[in-house]
């Protein structure tokens, strides 16, 4: 996959993770899981590449007193314009690897608040048109440096 210059750009997203609350039915101890379900969107926008995706997964974590790191698997479905020609992929591998630090204080009373994320992610796209069609752009695979701010509730 060498000259794929066209394919560096700009991308956004947005990520949320849950997992059961203490002394519920799906969580019967104490305190928090460090598993939860991750869902995120994610829009890419480069020279030839245009794309929107949907992400699920499995996170591993723990809360960030006063910093923690986490790690989430799962697969990816996308709609793509590529040079212009519509494509799609569905159930695409992507792996993140982060950092998760709190902002501010926490006390047991309230343990909500911001937190500040920097990761490392990369995912496989699979353009399920453009290997039918024949086009010789078939297959990405996407590495990014994701920062950004959240609000961590409990």
């Amino acid at each position: 996959m060498t000259g794929r210059n066209d394919r560096s750009g700009h991308s956004v997203a947005v990520d949320t993770v849950f997992t059961a609350k203490p002394k519920t039915w799906l969580n019967r101890a104490t305190f928090a899981l460090p598993v939860g379900f991750h869902v995120g969107l994610l829009g890419i926008n480069a020279d030839t590449l245009k794309s929107i995706g949907w992400t699920t997964g499995i996170s591993l974590y723990s809360p960030p007193r006063p910093i923690s790191g986490y790690f989430i698997v799962g697969t990816n479905g996308h709609v793509d314009s590529i040079n212009g020609r519509a494509t799609f992929g569905n159930l695409n591998p992507y792996v993140e690897l982060g950092l998760a630090a709190q902002v501010g204080a926490r006390t047991k009373e309230s343990n909500h608040g911001f937190i500040f994320t920097l990761a490392m992610d990369s995912q496989l796209m699979v353009d399920n048109l453009a290997i039918v069609r024949g086009d010789p752009d078939k297959i990405d695979v996407l590495v990014g440096i994701k920062y950004g701010i959240g609000y961590e509730m409990e």
